[in-house]
């Protein structure tokens, strides 16, 4: 494994967990999720622009306007998985995990 796909990976959790938090945070004061990347916009971008960026263009896909926040509920993940067909993926509880392909389809399923 190349030096880059370790830190991209450590990288990669990091900015999940964040967004977790960014999302949670919105919800608990808006009572509702967020519905699309505008309404976090002005704290990601200042805060993380890193994180802003890998939204904007696709490279992190966010599930918006979640019902609920938890554990067995995909908040993010990773586009494009990696050579061994992992991605990562963060929960509604702040979770960050990788998936194969099987438990990815899984999760995304979940409610």
């Amino acid at each position: 494994m190349s030096l880059r796909r370790v830190i991209d990976r450590s990288r990669v959790q990091n900015d999940f967990r964040q967004l977790a938090l960014y999302y949670a945070n919105y919800s608990a004061l808006q009572n509702r999720s967020p519905g699309k990347l505008d309404d976090l916009k002005a704290d990601i971008e200042r805060d993380m622009p890193k994180l802003y960026k890998a939204i904007e263009e696709g490279n992190y896909v966010v599930i918006w306007s979640l019902p609920h926040l938890s554990s067995e509920v995909v908040l993010a993940y990773e586009k494009e998985p990696d050579e061994n067909g992992l991605r990562w993926v963060a929960n509604g509880d702040g979770s960050v995990k990788r998936l194969n392909p099987e438990d990815f389809e899984k999760a995304l399923k979940a409610k």
